[in-house]
């Protein structure tokens, strides 16, 4: 059992960070997204020890000005697939080819999705939250019309690199058709005629999009992702003051 005291302890801990995130961010026009805090998985807990992570999204209304454009891929967002973390990432070709590679296809196009989400103006939540993982080959491309050859043939980005017209670096037309097909599998409910795997009666609250490869029969990369819904729920009165 866990002692209240070391309950209130955790709470005081998570509010300093959430408190440091949101003072850390230099806007004057911003406010307090959403919370979550999960349990950490450990193959070899330590008894008594309980870790958890936490994760604040804030949202800055500056960045509900941009234009059109910038909440899509440009004619020089030529993206490797994945590889951020090696860091083999960033731009492959056009102008900047060889920057930024700390960055990458899957994670420019999860922060497009994070950009481009709707947010309440009335003070929210969400409750009875999950995660489910998605991955590229589960959601076909319903309007694809020459299926096999090796073309968005899924809604989010999947190529078997191995053939003559496969890639790796991903040009802005196709950043942009996966950025809309990875919408799609967000939004769309997972009962539809053309599904995606959003929960019935849950709201999306954030993505984390990763390229990764798979070579157990030809080379494949693909994205894959955890993407994270809940019941959203509105609140009458104001928020507290961080």
């Amino acid at each position: 059992m866990i002692a209240m005291t070391d309950v209130t302890n955790a709470y005081n801990e998570v509010l300093a960070g959430v408190r440091g995130h949101f003072h850390g961010i230099e806007a004057e026009a911003k406010n307090l997204v959403a919370v979550d805090l999960s349990l950490m998985e450990e193959e070899n807990p330590t008894p008594g020890i309980v870790k958890y992570e936490v994760t604040s999204m804030v949202n800055i209304q500056a960045a509900m000005q941009k234009s059109t454009t910038s909440l899509t891929f440009g004619s020089n967002d030529y993206w490797y697939y994945g590889q951020r973390n090696t860091p083999n990432g960033g731009y492959c070709d056009g102008p900047y080819s060889g920057q930024n590679q700390w960055s990458d296809a899957a994670y420019e196009i999860q922060k497009k999705i994070h950009n481009r989400k709707a947010v309440p103006t009335k003070r929210y939540w969400y409750s009875n939250n999950v995660t489910i993982p998605v991955y590229a080959t589960d959601y076909l491309n319903h309007t694809d019309n020459q299926t096999n050859d090796n073309y968005r043939e899924w809604l989010m980005y999947g190529n078997m690199t191995t053939q003559d017209n496969g890639f790796t670096c991903i040009p802005p037309a196709e950043m942009n058709f996966h950025l809309w097909g990875t919408e799609y599998v967000i939004y769309h409910y997972n009962n539809e005629t053309n599904p995606g795997c959003r929960p019935v009666e849950k709201d999306f609250i954030s993505i984390d999009l990763r390229g990764i490869e798979d070579s157990f029969i030809t080379i494949f990369c693909l994205h894959e992702a955890d993407i994270k819904y809940g019941i959203l729920q509105y609140g009458p009165n104001p928020a507290d003051i961080l």
